[in-house]
């Protein structure tokens, strides 16, 4: 399915910051607890988790399991899970990020490069996870000044394919799907 349809059919949405490691017992309960809510969609991608579900009611019980086991990991490669009032302060300062991570592109005109590079690698056959790396070294060849290249990098990817849906899958000789 494309990512339309799945948030047609799954249009509720909740959100595991990923950053850390979780242990395989956590893993293993949260998989659980996921599918007990109901049938869902989950993917990763510039290190959140997003589960997505038919009802809401199934979205904020997630949220809620995750606050409640403190499985959001904020540090890179730890095990070291998070309090609610952690997680706040992080949802808070990936949105303020968010926002002058796209402030900067616009500046330097990055917008086109970085995401042109990420479906340049998918269409040629890269998995997500490469083709995030490929466009994170746009940015790190242009401006090595950019302290997180890849988390630059995965913002634009994130904006360009929700506001440019039909373009960013469907904009390749003779409407190929990336």
């Amino acid at each position: 399915m494309s990512s339309a349809e799945i948030e047609c059919y799954f249009p509720h949405a909740t959100a595991l910051i990923a950053r850390g490691s979780m242990t395989f017992t956590d893993h293993a309960e949260l998989n659980g607890y996921a599918k007990s809510l109901g049938h869902y969609r989950a993917g990763t991608f510039n290190g959140l988790t997003t589960y997505r579900y038919a009802r809401p009611d199934q979205a904020a019980a997630l949220t809620e399991y995750f606050l409640a086991k403190h499985l959001h990991r904020l540090k890179p490669n730890s095990l070291e899970s998070a309090s609610r009032e952690e997680v706040a302060s992080e949802w808070i300062r990936q949105a303020d990020e968010r926002e002058e991570i796209l402030a900067w592109a616009r500046t330097h005109g990055m917008f086109r490069d970085v995401v042109q590079e990420y479906r340049y690698e998918r269409r040629r056959g890269s998995y997500s996870s490469t083709a995030h790396q490929a466009a994170a070294r746009v940015i790190e060849h242009k401006h090595p000044d950019v302290p997180d290249p890849v988390n630059y990098a995965g913002v634009l990817i994130v904006w360009a394919e929700r506001e440019h849906r039909g373009w960013f899958w469907r904009c390749c000789r003779d409407h190929h799907v990336l």
